[in-house]
């Protein structure tokens, strides 16, 4: 695999590791209630048994513990700009805080019960572990700090009294352990091979919008200038054309010609040619003034502003703008007949459109008056009749 392909690969199990986390987190809202009925259950099934001040001191303990964690997961809902390690270790000490005085319940309250009392309690244990099992299962280590200390107290309660007969229920607890483990794991398989598909899915679906935009702009925007194309200005000037015809609004249109081109290129190489029309694309951006305006390369050297609820005196002092922003630039131009120079030509037209009228009459107009501004010696702007 490349180094590319190990960066993604390492990204991708980040992210899903990542996501485990947030389900772990997310998962604490169902098992702080359920840990929360848990413990008064057993308060209530020891209250006659244990004395009072051990199963007081119990409850009290386990029920500040569950306070603790509730704090602690409200805060991390709105704080988790940490280490996943930390996210996953500070779970880990709250869960396993839980279980150890969840153990030393039954290590203390055990001998204090009668056998019915007991096997419920054994009973209340491994309804305990198979909600850890379905809560915990996006972290082994969570999930081992849970079991653990439960799994080590009913060995040692096991081992205290062999010949009663509550070890039966303590090792079907037992064994309940080791299937809760392995359930565990093979859903934990199943959800990360979800993750995967999901993410991947994800990044697939993105690139393809990527790549799809990037068509889109490939197909309205010049190559050159980076500005829209002839046929992306086409399709604006419809939309244009249509919208100032509902609204009887001016739409005006500038043709722009740079002045003995052909010459320039002959006299300074292509690449200078490229650069030259890329400056003047420059110039028309920096020009335009709203955001319905645009400014497209129409062909070779020619270009576009289309200015939609634009008057003539509006269209002029643009097309102006352009003209005196390209002699600041001060292009170098020996051959050139005009100046020593870059400099251009622009004709300006205006309509308001109409459903008789094509929009392509304000495209020939504004080429008629540019024939005449180069006509009537260039580097100036003329007005459509």
């Amino acid at each position: 695999m490349t180094r590319g392909g190990n960066l993604a690969s390492e990204r991708l199990n980040y992210r899903v590791q990542r996501e485990l986390i947030s389900f772990l987190y997310s998962s604490g809202g169902y098992a702080l209630p359920a840990q929360l009925l848990a413990i008064l259950l057993v308060a209530w099934l020891v209250k006659p048994w244990a004395p009072d001040s051990l199963w007081s001191a119990w409850s009290s303990i386990s029920l500040l513990c569950l306070g603790c964690r509730a704090i602690h997961l409200w805060w991390r809902r709105f704080h988790r700009a940490v280490s996943r390690v930390r996210l996953e270790y500070e779970y880990f000490i709250g869960s396993t805080c839980t279980a150890i005085f969840w153990a030393m319940g039954l290590l203390f309250f055990m001998s204090y019960l009668p056998e019915s009392q007991r096997m419920l309690l054994v009973l209340l244990s491994c309804l305990y572990i198979t909600a850890c099992s379905v809560l915990l299962l996006n972290s082994k280590s969570c999930f081992y700090g849970a079991v653990a200390p439960i799994g080590l107290a009913l060995w040692l309660e096991l081992m205290a009294e062999p010949n009663s007969t509550t070890p039966v229920t303590e090792l079907i607890l037992l064994f309940t352990i080791l299937f809760a483990e392995l359930a565990r794991r093979r859903i934990l398989r199943w959800q990360i091979a979800g993750l995967h598909n999901r993410f991947t899915s994800a990044d697939m679906a993105s690139q393809l919008r990527k790549r799809t935009e990037t068509l889109r702009l490939a197909s309205e925007q010049d190559g050159l200038t980076a500005i829209a194309n002839r046929g992306k200005f086409e399709e604006e000037l419809e939309v244009q054309w249509r919208r100032c015809g509902r609204a009887a609004a001016p739409l005006s249109l500038v043709l722009l010609d740079v002045d003995y081109f052909k010459q320039f290129n002959d006299r300074y190489g292509h690449q200078a040619g490229d650069e030259c029309l890329r400056q003047v694309a420059g110039i028309l951006k920096q020009a335009l003034r709203r955001d319905d305006d645009l400014a497209a390369r129409y062909g070779g050297e020619e270009f576009v502003l289309l200015l939609p609820f634009t008057d003539l005196p509006g269209a002029l002092s643009v097309a102006e703008v352009v003209r005196r922003n390209l002699a600041k630039l001060a292009l170098p131009h020996i051959g050139s007949l005009v100046a020593n120079q870059v400099t251009c030509s622009l004709g300006c037209a205006r309509l308001i459109p109409e459903p008789e009228i094509a929009s392509s009459e304000l495209v020939e107009m504004a080429d008629v008056a540019l024939y005449r501004a180069k006509r009537n010696g260039r580097n100036r702007i003329e007005i459509a009749d």
